[in-house]
């Protein structure tokens, strides 16, 4: 008989945390063994990685919008301005 790993328990707050990566497929090993069974074992999990999987396939549908080049300087002085 082949012994069986443990999976270490995870709570919702680390399993939303490890969940873009997950969805990113850049999560291995232990950590997504553990988020997959918090999913399989959390509903309220399972809905919100549903939810971000059909988001994702949506969004890489859109397509790119060109803005002015006065817009996106604009726009980049503010982000600036926020991260600064």
């Amino acid at each position: 008989m082949g012994k069986r790993k443990k999976i270490n328990s995870i709570n919702c707050e680390e399993a939303l945390e490890r969940m873009f990566d997950y969805i990113d497929s850049a999560l291995a090993g232990k950590s997504g063994t553990e988020l997959e069974h918090h999913i399989e074992t959390c509903r309220g999990c399972m809905k919100k990685l549903d939810f971000q999987l059909r988001l994702k396939k949506r969004l890489v549908k859109i397509k790119p919008v060109s803005v002015s080049k006065n817009f996106a300087n604009r726009l980049n002085i503010i982000l600036e301005k926020q991260t600064a």
